[in-house]
């Protein structure tokens, strides 16, 4: 049996340098005391706090130390059983946290009020999945649009530049044909100019010009603009004369 030896507040170094009790000869430690294999030092059996807190016995070292542990299932679904990594029984199963509680929210009996409670939670789950099943449908469906809009978009611009090259080659042509009725009017009238200016008669080429722009005004004025299409045909007194068919 262990026996404590306490000093007084005042005496020399080496008395109050003496704060632990002495075992007697014979005393003896009770193994059963041994935690995970770690036994009681024989120095020392019980430990005192200093002179300010003395009547209070504090906690021995080898207790205090703290060893890595998981949790597990046993036999009996204790709450939070706490053992060292290393099972020293060998019957004990070595889990995760996550699958410990899982295990036991499985094996709890619920009253009325935690069925009510677990169906509220279950169905607050199944109403995010559905929220996040909503959220892709709207995504892919955004998608889809943006890619039939962009699709559109392509065919209105090809159609666009389709337009544009058809009219530039309207205007191309309706300036070819220009050019083709300003040479042919000029291929017909210069034989008559030459035929008059041989005969040497200036009224008759007056008039002859006259005649040919009143002609040509009217015929514009009828058509009007852009030129389709022009030929020019010769009577056959040789006086040339200028149809156009629109």
């Amino acid at each position: 049996m262990a026996q404590i030896v306490s000093h007084g507040d005042t005496g020399s170094y080496r008395t109050k340098a003496l704060n632990y009790s002495n075992r007697a000869l014979n005393s003896q430690v009770d193994k059963s005391f041994a935690v995970f294999g770690i036994k009681l030092p024989n120095d020392c059996a019980v430990a005192l706090r200093d002179r300010g807190r003395r009547g209070k016995v504090a906690a021995l070292p080898s207790l205090s130390h703290k060893f890595d542990s998981k949790q597990t299932v046993r036999s009996d679904l204790g709450p939070k059983p706490i053992v060292p990594p290393k099972d020293p029984s060998g019957k004990s199963i070595i889990t995760s946290a996550s699958d410990f509680q899982r295990i036991l929210s499985a094996a709890r009996i619920r009253t009325d009020k935690g069925r009510e409670k677990h169906k509220m939670a279950v169905q607050a789950s199944r109403g995010e999945k559905d929220m996040l099943v909503l959220v892709a449908e709207a995504k892919k469906d955004k998608a889809e649009f943006e890619r039939v809009r962009r699709v559109q978009k392509d065919m209105v611009e090809k159609q666009r530049s389709q337009i544009m090259e058809r009219t530039s080659q309207v205007k191309k042509e309706v300036g070819h044909l220009r050019q083709e009725f300003q040479g042919n009017r000029l291929k017909c009238l210069n034989p008559t100019m030459k035929a008059m200016q041989r005969e040497k008669n200036p009224c008759l080429v007056r008039e002859y010009l006259h005649e040919l722009k009143e002609k040509q005004l009217e015929q514009l004025k009828i058509i009007g603009s852009p030129i389709k299409y022009a030929s020019v045909v010769t009577r056959k007194a040789g006086v040339p004369q200028m149809v156009i068919n629109p």
